[in-house]
């Protein structure tokens, strides 16, 4: 399985993980951590995350 994130996606992505990272450091890298390992688990349970639209 392919996982694609779109550009507006990562761009979310970094504002939050800078986010994180001023209210406690080292925060934005565990938010990283987790999002890297969600994304890491699409291929083993593609059907446990809930569908967007259509193929999204």
């Amino acid at each position: 399985m392919r996982v694609l994130v779109s550009p507006e996606a990562r761009l979310e992505f970094e504002a939050a993980e800078r986010y994180y990272e001023r209210q406690v450091p080292g925060l934005g890298a565990g938010f990283r951590e987790e999002i890297q390992t969600a994304i890491g688990r699409l291929p083993q349970w593609p059907l446990a995350f809930p569908v967007e639209r259509g193929d999204i």
